[in-house]
């Protein structure tokens, strides 16, 4: 993956990513680099966000949960995980939106999240992770560029 997308990006074999994108904590900006990350993926490669709780500031459409909840649906991500209990909110509205085979997953804790994710990431998939609030999710980043490295 080549494209600039203003965030650190770790290279995975099979033309895979891990993209820090754990700077990113408003809805807005989560917005802006899923579509940056859309528009770099091939049709072929997997979209895969993990997700702490996202601050809602109301300074935009995307700001509202159940609109998040559609565009994750809408921009086809294969799987989204949210992180901690602030985050089961982000699970639900993805749910509602129509991801109800596994795609939308809730997990605990960081811990459970990267066994989530080790058990189905593979070559080629693009995995973004999104700061939490309050969760830190840098160690998470550093775990899943060590699998497929």
């Amino acid at each position: 993956m080549d494209a600039d997308l203003g965030v650190p990006s770790h290279p995975l074999r099979g033309g895979g990513a891990i993209i820090d994108g754990t700077s990113v904590v408003g809805a807005r900006a989560a917005v802006d680099l899923l579509k940056a990350v859309r528009g770099a993926v091939t049709p072929e490669q997997r979209q895969i966000v993990l997700t702490g709780a996202i601050e809602w500031t109301g300074e935009s459409d995307y700001d509202d949960l159940e609109a998040f909840g559609a565009f994750i649906v809408r921009v086809n991500v294969a799987k989204c995980i949210a992180i901690g209990p602030e985050a089961r909110a982000i699970f639900a509205s993805v749910g509602r939106e129509g991801s109800w085979d596994g795609e939308s997953q809730h997990v605990e804790d960081v811990a459970s999240a990267y066994d989530e994710v080790s058990k189905d990431i593979g070559p080629g998939d693009v995995v973004v992770v999104l700061g939490g609030v309050p969760k830190d999710m840098g160690a998470l980043v550093l775990r899943l560029s060590e699998l497929l490295a």
